[in-house]
């Protein structure tokens, strides 16, 4: 005998049960939705407040407030070429150029802009809700120029003043490469130096005394750019070294230095094994100068203009933030620990001895200078081959480890395939850590150049963090 059997099914209990089911994708719908709208308002409105700024030249604004997370504030401001931004903050802002180029920078910041129209100055609580105090302002360039004779630095005070009736005169050249290069802003890499910043964070490590700069070279429409706190000016160590390189090669070039004054072994020595007595020779015959006893002011102004000549042959070129001018320590065959005589007085010109001068580079210069010797822009194509050989490293281990201070343990090489291409020149102190490398794949398909300056003893304390961080990036640029 059949028998049917009929299920009555309550409905609520059946809307109960199929929302349980449904909530998790529910939700899950409502946040994508949410996000995607926000994502979809911040590209069609962009910022949440946008404000202009009235700028008044050598007038210092400050620019503070609380922004709460994910909230995105912009300031646009207009500018005449030629003009300097002065930017002090305590948060990471962006720079947006005319030209859409964007920058990303904490800290001091002093450049001049050399586009003409609007620029946009912007601040966003990523993570959390931060409080933000920026101390901004535009100089017209005279004005510039005088305030920079009351600065702290007055590394350019003595430059051009070289005595008419000095029989000795150096001849003033200047650098071959006259024109800032094209970087252009790529999300794809300030992607890669974001993780960079955000592993140093993770590690302890203090941000705001870390700058990079990251130029994709594999496309022949140079270059791909991304930063961080890439116009910092940072204690540069025996980064030093390489710019004299450059301005060596070039007075061979111009026939100012014959080529057998140096010897190669010295100019190798220098590269190479970073050696500070052939640095110290070589940098004397670039600036006609020599270390000794302490010089009156009658002669002082003289030696202090020859050894400013270094920067100033890059500083026509455009080169901005630099000051190379003095000589690393100890120099064993002067028998000199640290600066003495008129090396201890070029660091004292502002009388001040609680903050005497320093070198000092940035990131960007450094990666520009690197651009311009591996497309061979610096010097001759005949003179730029042999730079590259001096910057070349071996990184298979028998080549370097059992070297004490060799240029790859601890630094940008170390973590990199042994068949990679790998240019470099790092320095280092007690007080920091700094690496400017060159890297390209075996096949040569993809090229790029790494600067990093870690300008605290942090940074020379934690021996893996660079090698980790150039893993990262050549994974990336590779993926």
């Amino acid at each position: 005998m059949d028998r049917s059997y009929h299920v009555r099914i309550n409905p609520l209990r059946l809307f109960i049960v199929l929302a349980i089911l449904l909530l998790p994708i529910s939700i899950g719908w409502i946040v994508t939705s949410n996000v995607a709208r926000r994502e979809q308002v911040n590209e069609e409105i962009g910022c949440d407040q946008e404000i202009l700024l009235k700028t008044v030249d050598n007038t210092p604004q400050i620019i503070e407030n609380r922004l709460s997370k994910n909230q995105l504030n912009c300031f646009q401001f207009q500018v005449n070429a030629g003009q300097t931004l002065v930017l002090d903050a305590n948060t990471n802002i962006s720079i947006v150029e005319p030209n859409n180029k964007v920058r990303i920078i904490q800290g001091k910041a002093k450049e001049t802009l050399r586009s003409s129209g609007t620029y946009s100055l912007r601040i966003q609580a990523r993570r959390e809700d931060i409080n933000y105090r920026i101390q901004f302002s535009l100089e017209n360039q005279a004005i510039a120029t005088q305030l920079s004779k009351a600065n702290d630095r007055e590394v350019h005070n003595f430059q051009n003043r070289i005595p008419i009736n000095d029989s000795e005169q150096i001849q003033q050249l200047s650098y071959n490469v006259i024109a800032s290069p094209q970087f252009n802003s790529n999300i794809k890499l300030q992607s890669i130096v974001d993780s960079i910043v955000n592993f140093a964070e993770s590690r302890g490590l203090p941000i705001e005394k870390l700058s990079i700069s990251l130029v994709d070279l594999s496309n022949s429409e140079c270059c791909a750019y991304a930063s961080y706190l890439d116009n910092e000016t940072r204690y540069p160590a025996s980064i030093v070294k390489l710019f004299w390189m450059v301005e060596l090669y070039s007075q061979y070039q111009a026939g100012t230095i014959p080529e057998e004054v140096v010897l190669e072994k010295e100019l190798y020595k220098m590269i190479q094994d970073s050696d500070n007595e052939s640095a110290s020779r070589i940098l004397d015959r670039l600036s006609k100068t020599e270390s000794g006893e302490a010089l009156p002011k009658s002669k002082l102004d003289t030696w202090l203009a020859r050894r400013y000549s270094v920067n100033q042959f890059f500083e026509q070129a455009g080169y901005q933030n630099i000051n190379i001018s003095q000589k690393p320590f100890p120099i064993p065959y002067l028998n000199f620990i640290r600066p003495e005589g008129r090396d201890l007085q070029i660091r004292r010109v502002n009388n001040n001895t609680d903050k005497p001068i320093r070198n000092y580079l940035t990131t960007y210069s450094t990666a520009r200078l690197l651009s311009e010797i591996y497309t061979d822009r610096a010097v001759t194509s005949h003179y730029s081959a042999k730079m590259k050989t001096l910057l070349k490293r071996d990184l298979h281990s028998d080549a370097w480890k059992q070297k004490p201070y060799n240029s790859i343990a601890g630094f940008l090489g170390e973590s990199l395939p042994v068949n990679t291409k790998f240019y470099s020149k790092m320095g280092w102190t007690f007080s920091n850590r700094n690496d400017a490398t060159i890297v390209a794949t075996p096949d040569g398909k993809n090229q790029y150049i790494l600067v990093v300056f870690g300008d605290d003893p942090s940074f020379y304390k934690d021996k893996k963090f660079f090698p980790e961080i150039s893993r990262l990036v050549y994974k990336r640029m590779n993926g």
